[in-house]
């Protein structure tokens, strides 16, 4: 029989953006690899997302990855729980189920891995992790028995003070220490990191082992994608800024970066810019409409310039859409905010180094110490990022080929199948899905009516 492979996620919740991407480039790995392959998703994931040899199953009621009031609210009451009854070591079984009471997280994941007779040969694979997950976690193996559950490899793009942990990432280091002195670690959980910088971070509280486990190389990049422009100085390079126009992500320096860049008089060539310019609106609270404002401004700016300049795509992209915008694309660039990016990796800029494709990115973050000298540079201020894109552009097919070579060596690094062996060896199980045997599955192979994948709701 064949052992699972379970994605749990509850951002997957929409088409595009970092998770959606992510599951699909791990889950095509693991399917190469002969596993069963589940999704355990949020209520409204749309079902024609679904690859067809994934079984998905719609398990959570929240994403977890919005800030609300309600949110906030569970946080406190868990941390107020976790202080008078599972501070003890181990935490109890009563502290652990009112832990679960508390968050319907907890009650979703342990419903939907007995829904589907998940068993402890099998692998979980949190690809996102934060506070909430890593503490529903924790409850779940306090609660035992632990010959139950699967293993569980729970990767992190978050430092303790980064976005989604920057109110209760504090805490942290306490959550890790009750999954040591649960005799969990490296037995049945796995922690890692996306990138090796965010890992050694980590690495210096000292509690808990992480291990470096980077975003796979996507398994069905077009090949239109990869193909040389050459250094044709009439045609007109396309400078591409991929992904949600999101604050963080610097959206509302573009206006600024291509003023600069246009005022220039020392650019050799003709260039043109596009930019995914989707604006999902942030929530209710008065910040949030604050950000929707920012960015409105700035899509209004960028609309001034001329057609031929900017263009601007605002609507969200499939993913046939979104690699065919870097198949247009000659340049990528990512102002990234720094504090923010200061140790995650960007599954864009991953994407645009597999690419082959030379790009400018924040001076000081993961992406630019792991930038390769000759195929990206690196900025800060807005005129340094006008000068990092003109110096691309006059010198385009020296970078080009620098960034071609670096992506033969990131697509064998990054294959996905290396990562998930990786992972599952770890545990001290060899590879391979199906029991006594390594064999491949025919990827073409159609799902029966008992197991077709492509409705949500569990099997």
């Amino acid at each position: 029989m064949k052992r699972k492979f379970i994605i749990i996620d509850p951002g997957l919740i929409r088409l595009g953006g970092h998770n959606y991407t992510l599951a699909v480039n791990f889950s095509d790995a693991a399917h190469a690899l002969g596993y069963d392959v589940l999704w355990f998703c949020h209520k409204t994931f749309p079902t024609a997302l679904v690859p067809d040899y994934v079984r998905a199953d719609a398990v959570f009621s929240l994403s977890y990855y919005k800030t609300s009031r309600l949110r906030w609210l569970r946080v406190r009451l868990y941390d107020w729980l976790s202080d008078r009854l599972a501070g003890m070591s181990p935490p109890s079984p009563r502290a652990a189920w009112l832990s679960r009471w508390v968050s319907p997280y907890a009650r979703e994941l342990e419903a939907a891995l007995d829904r589907h007779r998940v068993a402890a040969t099998d692998h979980a694979f949190i690809t996102t992790a934060e506070y909430l997950q890593y503490a529903a976690l924790l409850s779940l193996f306090a609660a035992g028995p632990r010959d139950r559950l699967p293993f569980f490899h729970v990767r992190t793009s978050y430092d303790e003070s980064a976005i989604l942990n920057s109110r209760f990432g504090a805490r942290l280091p306490g959550l890790f220490r009750r999954f040591r002195d649960l005799g969990v670690v490296n037995s049945r959980v796995y922690f890692y990191a996306e990138t090796a910088t965010l890992a050694a971070h980590y690495g210096r509280l000292d509690l808990v082992s992480f291990e470096a486990l980077e975003n796979p190389a996507p398994s069905r990049l077009p090949a239109a994608a990869r193909v040389r422009r050459g250094d044709d100085a009439e045609r007109p390079l396309t400078i591409i800024c991929p992904g949600q126009a999101r604050t963080e992500k610097g959206y509302l320096r573009l206006p600024a970066i291509i003023a600069a860049l246009q005022a220039r008089a020392d650019v050799s060539r003709p260039f043109r810019i596009v930019l995914q310019s989707y604006l999902r609106a942030s929530g209710k609270n008065d910040r949030a409409r604050r950000k929707d404002v920012d960015r409105r401004a700035a899509t209004n700016a960028l609309r001034r310039f001329p057609n031929t300049v900017v263009r601007l795509l605002e609507q969200p992209l499939t993913n046939d859409a979104y690699y065919t915008l870097f198949a247009e694309g000659d340049i990528v660039l990512l102002p990234y905010d720094r504090e923010h990016y200061r140790h995650r990796s960007s599954m864009v800029a991953s994407e645009a180094a597999l690419f082959g494709k030379p790009m400018v990115v924040t001076a000081d973050t993961a992406m630019a110490a792991a930038a390769q000298p000759g195929a990206s540079e690196s900025a800060g201020t807005d005129e340094a990022f006008a000068a990092a894109l003109a110096k691309i552009i006059n010198d385009y097919g020296a970078y080009e080929a620098a960034a071609a070579a670096r992506a033969e060596t990131l697509h064998r690094r990054l294959d996905g199948r290396a990562l998930v062996d990786r992972m599952i060896e770890r545990t001290g199980r060899r590879a391979g899905g199906c029991q006594g045997t390594t064999e491949r599955p025919d990827r073409g192979k159609q799902a029966t009516p008992e197991t077709d994948p492509r409705t949500l709701g569990g099997a």
